[in-house]
């Protein structure tokens, strides 16, 4: 089985989000600030992130429930990411 290295260096971080749509721009910043696993991530609605400054999730695979801060890398993602067309129960990745 090949080994990936993790991405360390804010150059490499910012390389990667160049080169990535607005979509998935957002669920990589999310990711990379959040520690959340990409099953939990999918399962986030508009209503879920629209005018928040906190997500509580109920992890997918432990049940436990997860509550985190939606930082200032987060926050700018979703101001260019939403809009006013999403309807607050559509999923935010879909």
């Amino acid at each position: 089985m090949e080994t990936v290295e993790a991405i360390r260096s804010k150059p490499e971080i910012n390389a990667m989000k160049r080169h990535l749509s607005p979509r998935d721009r957002l669920l990589f910043v999310m990711g990379i600030n959040s520690a959340i696993r990409i099953s939990d991530l999918l399962r986030i609605k508009v209503k879920d992130v629209r005018g928040a400054t906190h997500l509580s999730i109920r992890e997918q695979k432990t049940n436990k429930p997860k509550k985190f801060l939606l930082n200032g890398a987060i926050q700018r993602e979703l101001s260019n990411f939403l809009t006013a067309e999403m309807t607050d129960d559509e999923f935010l990745f879909k």
